[in-house]
């Protein structure tokens, strides 16, 4: 096995933080360097790194706290605790949602994953504008939205169109 030595340009203070934090985790920068070069090389690709590091969108993958993450970028007053997140079900055209009554009672986020085409739909329901939806013995809320420009509860019949406040590829949200 042949080893090479790497040369780094990297501002004292930003070089000297970074030691003490990898430290403290017990590893050395040979090490952190060492699994970059492995993830790298397993994946066969670099844009893992960049996810990683800029909390971006590569794929149909996206999670909660990033899109939350994501939306709070643009502007938007939104947390884990004012939203629900659905992805497209993949054997109905629909969102599954199930929120917690509460979210009716207050300002509420709703954020649809079309993984397909690569968009977020960001709804924004205030509270109290939303009363006739089909609700559990255990105060949560079933919501079946349709996958198509309607955006209509099937079981309520309401129409979270009206509710619709923007809408953001995931490419514009990378660059």
């Amino acid at each position: 096995m042949k080893y090479f030595n790497i040369e780094i340009e990297l501002e004292e203070e930003k070089y000297n933080k970074f030691k003490e934090i990898i430290n403290q985790k017990g590893k050395s920068f040979s090490q952190i360097v060492t699994m970059i070069v492995d993830k790298t090389i397993e994946v066969n690709d670099i844009d893992w790194l960049y996810t990683s590091i800029n909390g971006e969108v590569r794929s149909k993958n996206i999670k909660t706290k990033t899109a939350v993450n994501l939306l709070r970028k643009k502007g938007y007053d939104i947390n884990l605790w004012n939203s629900t997140f659905a992805s497209k079900n993949a054997r109905n055209d629909v969102y599954w949602l199930n929120p917690d009554k509460r979210h009716l009672e207050e300002n509420w986020y709703v954020i649809l994953n079309d993984y397909i085409n690569k968009k977020l739909y960001l709804l924004y329901i205030p509270k109290n504008s939303i009363n006739k939806l089909k609700m559990r013995n255990d105060r949560i809320c079933n919501i079946s939205i349709t996958y198509d420009d309607n955006l209509i509860d099937i079981h309520s019949g309401i129409n979270f169109k009206q509710f619709l406040v923007d809408t953001f590829y995931y490419e514009s949200l990378i660059n």
